[in-house]
């Protein structure tokens, strides 16, 4: 499909909040229009991540219930033009497909966004380009350029993606004139836009270059091809944190380096042009000549020092709140922000109160909810059964086809443990957590009470027919505080299947098995967890492996998040990673103290992160920066 200046709008808007956490007022808004925008959000999502099925049929639920509300807005129209992108390039049904963009033009002009419009236009060139029906497409492309021409210029770079667009084609029809001129003209806007060393400006050579090379005038391919391929490089070993790649390499080796703090065997070294660990991981782009041994302080430095200039500096210019509210995306779900450190070795947290959201929507969403009408306190979970020997298979990593297939056998019943099982991948006990959901029921109940032994779910009674028939029953409604402080995976591989890991069915109790007839599999999975009927003002996931995982994509413990807060909790904590029970236990005890005063909180972890830093023992972000709230 053709670029679209648009989607590059959309994407840029998002990676904004997404990437540095800067905040927009949330438009005030009716609830079926938001409701309508959140299905549309959803939508975008599952294409980005080629789940093209859930996104035709977010697409279409959004465009029913904005017709049903009468609302007419800037997602309505793009969700027909996300339907008409999956009838094209996923069902082959184009006519379908122009339906839909000429559907989204009609609501283009009501709303007056001659941008939609262009857009519009510009992917029905697209279907009938791909067809070949080059006249089609050429009268569609040319509509595309002149609206776009008339509310930007001559001189705009979406006027020369329509150039482009319309290139292509001429070159298609071997009509190698005209398609020079056209690329030519979209060369000389971008590099008047752009400068020279630009991606945009490397495409338009090879775009000139691929013309040359069909004409068989290889001298000139080849001037054009060398010049793309020059630029490219340029930008690539300019360095800069820009990039995608850039931030998954910074955040990979800020975390391992939090994560490993005491490890004698870690040693760090600059080489050439990066700086990394022992363990091979990455950590800096950097021009040196020759390998040269680092200390872990230096390592750590120059990691923080490269993400807080990039992140967060140009955040605090912007805003002198007290309180910043961060929305990440990808990898960057997995970096603790508040371990980020100023020239003066300031912590974020120090200075600031952060707190996170998975998106605009969830957190304008959980903030209109009032607080628990729970009449119980909390609800504890902890000490789950699980294997008492860990599976010694080898991690397997999936193809795409093995990912397919996993994914057709969950949806069509097979259990998650036999497509984890075959993956290598088994649970092994944690001994610590009984004793930590106890020490919290102590805070609130009399040891040995009949409340304190109603709050605390122990080993086998831990099992997903239990949480569901008590979400059946409206019982976990009952209760402000659920914690659950078992293991929690977010898978890589297969996103979908992430989910809280509850006792093994075999190892639960006879007596509990016939009272709930146990036929699940001891996974909650995210769907699972979303219909869940919760009432709470916090819910907490102490367990290692939150939000962990081979670290690829941070969807896994956003998307965990997201459904404990779709399914009516205020708050949700998680882990980024693995910490040992002694400090988890710690730091647990000493946050439900802190909201047992009646502390907020976020105002309550915060306090404790800080106390933690003032320890001697619990002082290095290893121990206390994992930790973090999501929601209102």
């Amino acid at each position: 499909m053709k670029r679209s200046k648009p989607i590059k709008k959309l994407i840029a808007l998002i990676l904004i909040v997404l990437m540095f956490g800067l905040f927009l007022p949330v438009p005030v808004s009716t609830q079926q229009e938001y409701s309508a925008d959140e299905y549309y959000n959803t939508a975008y999502k599952t294409f980005q991540k080629q789940q093209y099925e859930q996104t035709f049929e977010y697409c279409k639920k959004a465009i029913e219930m904005y017709k049903k509300a009468g609302i007419k807005n800037e997602n309505y129209a793009y969700a027909y033009i996300l339907l008409g992108r999956i009838y094209a390039d996923y069902y082959s049904q184009y006519d379908e497909a122009i339906k839909m963009y000429q559907k989204a033009i009609k609501l283009a002009k009501e709303i007056g966004k001659e941008e939609i419009e262009a857009f519009s236009y510009n992917n029905i060139g697209a279907v009938y380009d791909s067809q070949g029906k080059y006249k089609e497409a050429l009268e569609n492309y040319r509509k595309a350029l002149a609206i776009n021409k008339k509310a930007y210029g001559e001189e705009h770079p979406d006027v020369a993606i329509n150039y482009n667009n319309i290139g292509e084609v001429y070159r298609k029809q071997g009509k190698y004139e005209e398609a020079l001129e056209n690329y030519r003209k979209a060369l000389a806007i971008n590099k008047k836009a752009y400068g020279e060393e630009h991606p945009d400006v490397a495409i338009d050579y090879n775009n000139i270059g691929a013309v040359y090379y069909d004409k068989k005038d290889y001298h000139n391919a080849e001037q054009n091809f060398v010049q793309a391929v020059n630029i490219i490089e340029k930008i690539r070993k300019q360095g800069g944190f820009s990039a995608k790649e850039d931030y998954d390499m910074l955040v990979q080796g800020y975390r391992d380096i939090l994560k490993h703090p005491l490890n004698p065997g870690e040693k760090y070294y600059k080489q050439g042009a990066s700086i990394y660990s022992s363990r091979g991981v990455r950590v800096k782009e950097k021009k040196i000549e020759k390998k040269e041994k680092i200390s872990y302080k230096q390592a750590r430095k120059e990691l923080n020092e490269c993400l807080y200039k990039s992140l967060i500096e140009p955040v605090l210019k912007e805003t002198k709140d007290k309180t910043i509210t961060i929305i990440p995306s990808g990898i960057l779900g997995f970096l603790p922000y508040e371990t980020l450190q100023d020239e003066q070795g300031e912590y974020l947290i120090q200075k600031r109160e952060i707190r996170y959201s998975p998106s605009v929507s969830i957190l304008y969403k959980v903030r209109r909810k009032s607080k628990s009408m729970g009449i119980k306190t909390i609800l504890c979970f902890g000490g789950a059964k699980y294997e008492k020997e860990v599976s010694a298979k080898e991690y397997t990593k999936l193809s795409e086809k093995e990912k397919e297939y996993y994914i057709a056998l969950a949806r069509g019943g097979e259990g998650i443990d036999d497509i984890y099982r075959n993956q290598g991948i088994s649970w092994e006990e944690l001994p610590g957590t009984l004793k930590e959901v106890e020490e919290i029921g102590e805070l609130y109940y009399t040891v040995k009470s009949k409340d304190f032994n109603n709050s605390i779910i122990r080993e086998g009674k831990v099992s997903e027919e239990r949480i569901k028939q008590m979400s059946r029953i409206k019982a976990l409604k009952k209760y402000r505080m659920l914690h659950f402080a078992v293991h929690g995976n977010f898978d890589v591989q297969l996103p979908e299947l992430s989910c809280v890991v509850l006792s093994r069915p075999e190892l639960i109790p006879e007596k509990e098995q016939k009272k709930y007839r146990v036929k699940e599999d001891g996974y909650l999975t995210l769907g699972e967890v979303m219909v869940l009927e919760l009432d709470s003002d916090l819910v907490m996931l102490s367990a290692c492996q939150t939000g962990l995982g081979e670290i690829m994509s941070g969807e896994g413990v956003i998307g965990l998040t997201q459904s404990f807060l779709m399914a009516g909790t205020r708050r949700v904590g998680v882990s980024l990673w693995s910490v040992a029970d002694v400090s988890t236990k710690e730091f647990m005890i000493a946050f439900y103290k802190k909201l047992k005063a009646g502390k907020d909180s976020h105002k309550a972890i915060k306090q404790v992160k800080l106390e933690f830093i003032k320890s001697k023992k619990w002082s290095h972000p290893y121990f206390w920066s994992p930790f973090v709230l999501y929601g209102k």
